[in-house]
């Protein structure tokens, strides 16, 4: 808006030449047409159909000017913006996991974006709570990893059959650093889901915490980690 009330006032300028006159129509059109964008995404939809009527017969007067400035205002009044503070702001809409992980667990990572979306905002318990849905992808897949149905709703039966798998496992495979290596991580993330239940989606589920900002960003970064290390060898199971 500044840049088109400048170009104005040098057009309406005394002394210009005919070719400086039209090098700054087409710079005002330029502004027009970025301003016109802006109210597209916001949905000024008044604000589009009398920018879009003015391109090509753009303000002659001063007041034709403030009457096309006074439109597009009173209708940003009508507006509810947002301010993200800039220590959150990197969250919002952002790419949280890594790329592997984003292949791996499409509805997880569509989960934690959530989550990011919500600390953005300052909605810390929802981001929890989101982290918290991601997760229900990475506990079906170790399910499946090791035959077990995760259509219960309750995380301790799904974690305890887990378990009992993990254990038969450790006795019938054969012997072998293959062995050890699958016995170990898959162990470490069925324990993982035990701290996962215990310290915050049976809280948060159930509506008995709220959580503050450092908390929220600490289980976001724990759930993160976890994801692009599960995703190493384990993907969602759809």
């Amino acid at each position: 808006m500044t840049d088109m009330s400048a170009h104005f006032s040098l057009r309406s300028s005394e002394g210009n030449s005919p070719e400086e006159n039209a090098q700054l129509d087409q710079s005002f059109r330029s502004d027009l047409k970025s301003i016109l964008n802006e109210c597209k995404k916001l949905n000024l939809s008044t604000s589009v159909q009398l920018i879009e009527s003015r391109l090509e017969n753009i303000p002659q007067t001063e007041g034709e000017l403030t009457m096309l400035a006074d439109v597009i205002f009173a209708e940003l009044r009508g507006k509810l913006f947002l301010f993200v503070p800039p220590h959150r702001a990197s969250f919002y809409e952002a790419k949280i996991v890594n790329d592997v992980t984003a292949t791996a667990f499409p509805r997880a990572t569509q989960e934690l974006r959530a989550a990011g979306n919500c600390f953005a905002c300052g909605l810390h318990t929802a981001c929890v709570f989101h982290c918290m849905r991601g997760l229900e992808g990475g506990l079906a897949s170790i399910a499946s990893e090791v035959e077990v149905n995760a259509s219960f709703e309750n995380w301790k039966t799904i974690i305890d059959q887990i378990g009992k798998k993990i254990a038969s496992l450790r006795e019938t495979l054969p012997k072998g650093s293959e062995k050890q290596e699958r016995i170990q991580f898959l162990s470490e993330a069925a324990k993982e889901f035990w701290h996962f239940k215990d310290g915050w989606r049976n809280h948060v589920a159930h509506a008995h915490a709220t959580y503050t900002e450092p908390q929220a960003q600490a289980v976001m970064g724990h759930v993160v980690s976890f994801f692009e290390v599960l995703s190493t060898k384990l993907n969602e199971r759809l």
